[in-house]
């Protein structure tokens, strides 16, 4: 059992049958009506490389965005959830997907750098990361 958030345990393994494949429909048509509506351009793209904390759900939550070109499709990673972020590891091991897909890390909140940035988060549960997980489909659209 979790002792640090002893009110996910078992709600958790529960739920994760039916909210994947929610935050899965969420990014895929978020980042779908993103990708329609991009302008080409026949000027070099630079890469994309930032690291920077994005609000979500009233908080400032660390987000990294790589890739070789503006122009690709986003892969936004979805982490297992609080208190183990795999940013580190999504640089290291996954380090050519930026070649063909602009690669999206979010420490949720409870987390990694958003952990280190804030403590102790408002609201921990699996209906503000779906919250937060929207407002951040929503910001990269606008963004990328």
């Amino acid at each position: 059992m979790n002792r640090l958030f002893p009110q996910i345990g078992k709600f958790t393994y529960c739920m994760t049958d039916k909210i994947i494949p929610l935050l899965a429909l969420i990014l895929f048509v978020g980042c779908q009506s993103a990708g329609s509506q991009k302008a080409t351009s026949t000027t070099e793209r630079l890469p994309i490389d930032e690291k920077i904390f994005v609000e979500l759900g009233g908080e400032e939550q660390y987000v990294e965005i790589t890739g070789a070109s503006p122009e690709f499709p986003v892969l936004l990673f979805l982490h297992g959830g609080p208190g183990w972020p795999q940013t580190p590891h999504i640089r290291y091991f996954n380090a050519d997907l930026v070649k063909e897909l602009i690669v999206v890390s979010w420490d949720q909140s409870g987390c990694g750098q958003s952990y280190l940035k804030n403590p102790n988060p408002k609201e921990l549960s699996v209906e503000s990361l779906v919250r937060d997980a929207h407002e951040l489909t929503q910001y990269l659209k606008k963004k990328v």
